[in-house]
This record gives C-alpha cells, sequence and structure tokens, in this order.
C-alpha cells in the first residue's frame, strides 16, 4: 500500500443510506485540527521524526551515554542509524517524501574557506560525490550531487546542521536531478566546480561493503583507518594536532589486520569536523589514511576511558 498526506482539511460525512462513510466521533467529542504537511515537505517530516526520535533517544539511551563525559553527537541522528541500508534509508524507512526524490542537495551558510574538495570530503562521509558546485552568484551556496537520492537523503539527515569552519550548514534536498559543472578551464567559475566521478576515494562503490554498516552521526571522536603498522601514538597526535586541539588518542590494532586504526577525540564536533575534511585522503607513512566519525559506542568508550 502507499499511504500520502492528502490536501483535504476536513472529510464531510454523508448520511443517506446505503453509504460506506462512518463517523467513528461521538456527536459532542471536540476533534482537534488536522496538521497538514505538503507531501514534498521532507523537512517537516524529518523535523517530526527527529523531535520524536531525540526523546526517545534521551529515554532508552541516557543511561549508556551520559556514563563519563557525554559524548557530543546528535541523538536524533543516532535513532537513523539502524536504518541506514545501502548507503541510504531501507525501504521499510518512509518519511512521506515523494518517491521521485532527487539526488542533488542544496547547502546553505558556506564558509568561504570551503572549497569543492571540502564539500567532497564531508559529504563523501555519506554517499559518494559525484559532482559539487559553489555557486558564483551566491558564495554561501551549494550543490552536491550523489550517485542516488537514498546518499542525498542521508547527508541531509546527519549532516544538517553540523558546523564547518565556524559557519553551520543548513541541507536540503533540490529540486535538481543533477549538478553541471563547466570543463576545466572552459569557465572563470572553474575552481567552484569539480567533477568527482572517477574519484578513488569513493566510499561505497562495492555493493555490500563494510563502510554502509560503518555510517555514524557527526561526533567529537574521529576514526582513522588503514594506518601504516608502525605508526606510533605520538604521531598521530602531532599529524592531527595540526588541525585541532587533540583531547585524547587511542590505537586501535587487530590481529587479522596488519593495518592500525586510532580514534582521536576533538574539544567538539565543529572541530573533529574541520580536521575531517583536511585530513581525509591525507598520507601518513606513504599509506592512504582514511577519516570517519566514530560510531557512538566507541566515541563513549574513548570518552570514558581515557588512559586506555
Amino acid at each position: 500500500i502507499r499511504v500520502g498526506y492528502s490536501s483535504l482539511s476536513e472529510l464531510e460525512m454523508k448520511s443517506s443510506d446505503g453509504c460506506k462513510d462512518f463517523d467513528i466521533n461521538p456527536p459532542n467529542l471536540q476533534v482537534p485540527p488536522l496538521i497538514l504537511m505538503s507531501p514534498l515537505s521532507s523537512k517537516a517530516v524529518l523535523s517530526q521524526a527527529s523531535h520524536f526520535a531525540a526523546a526517545q533517544q534521551q529515554i532508552m539511551n541516557s543511561a549508556n551515554l551520559l556514563a563519563g563525559q557525554p559524548v557530543q553527537f546528535f541523538p536524533q541522528r543516532e535513532m537513523y542509524g539502524d536504518m541506514i541500508q545501502g548507503g541510504g534509508f531501507g525501504s521499510n524507512f518512509q518519511t512521506g517524501v515523494s518517491p521521485a526524490m532527487q539526488p542533488v542537495v542544496l547547502i546553505n551558510g558556506v564558509s568561504d574557506r570551503v572549497n569543492p574538495d571540502t564539500l567532497f570530503s564531508l559529504f563523501g562521509v555519506y554517499g559518494d560525490v559525484i559532482r559539487v558546485k559553489i555557486l558564483f552568484q551566491k558564495r554561501d551556496c551549494a550543490l552536491v550531487q550523489f550517485s542516488n537520492d537514498q546518499q542525498a537523503q542521508t547527508a541531509v539527515c546527519f549532516l544538517d546542521g553540523v558546523s564547518l569552519f565556524g559557519s553551520t550548514l543548513r541541507v536540503q534536498l533540490s529540486n535538481k536531478n543533477e549538478v553541471k559543472v563547466p570543463r576545466e578551464g572552459e569557465s572563470k567559475e572553474a575552481d567552484l566546480n569539480k567533477d568527482f566521478t572517477y574519484s578513488p576515494l569513493h566510499r561505497f562503490k562495492i555493493p555490500g561493503s563494510r563502510n554502509f554498516q560503518n555510517i555514524a552521526p557527526p561526533s567529537h571522536v574521529l576514526h582513522i583507518t588503514n594506518l601504516h603498522p608502525d605508526t606510533t601514538e605520538e604521531e598521530i597526535r602531532s599529524f592531527f594536532g595540526s588541525y585541532g586541539q587533540v583531547q585524547d588518542v587511542r590505537m586501535l590494532t587487530f590481529e587479522n589486520k596488519p593495518r592500525k586504526m586510532a580514534l582521536v577525540s576533538f574539544t567538539n564536533i565543529g572541530a573533529a569536523t574541520d580536521c575531517l575534511v583536511q585530513t581525509d585522503g591525507k598520507q601518513i607513512k606513504q599509506c592512504v589514511i582514511r577519516v570517519n566519525y566514530a560510531k557512538p559506542r566507541n566515541a563513549v568508550s574513548l570518552s570514558s576511558h581515557p588512559d586506555q
């Protein structure tokens, strides 16, 4: 079945015999006014879902997440974590959005320090970014095209309201179905546009990849992967310390994996985000590192036991 929002504000009941209308309310019952929402208003739907999810989060997880130092992440986005399947919301999660969603998101509040590579690194955490366009006439706005509409929806859910270089990003679904960028050297806007179709840094190219399971809400703790086996904690602290104030570092090693991992915590989510966009894809000891937000349980663990 398909369930959508109607344009009617109320139903008129017919009293003729044989009619199939049924009024389930007693005659004297005061019916509250019907709340109307546009069928295409994904922001309204997600906003209501976010408030409901945040309330449930506080009730269900307060005992776990508030132990020790509180973890700084958006509680409503944690509720969506289990719903992400294949780079977006699973088929069982219906938001009331029209099936004809677009794979493009519109971003407002873009700092003048941001370039297409910056947005690729940040939004690439939640999907494979195909093209990025910073608007020439309105430099604080940008368009990001994903490989599919589910990834675009996921980015809206997790990144709307995130701070980047001191500016709060407002992210929403665009009505465009693609982002057109000029060829290199053909326009004075070339440095504001970039095509990432063949980028080797896409995280979700392989169907069924574990990267789908590792999607996490923005956090003040970053998860670093693909580190050289000889990388030390001091080297990690020094490298990431040049991009922000590092609070703590924990090295992770596994018997069956030759490469190391690490958890790096910062003072707040904004500082961690600024570091993520500047370090993802860089090299440490000739290894291209991948930087992601840590899962909430890892963030809690690092915050609660900084000496481990």
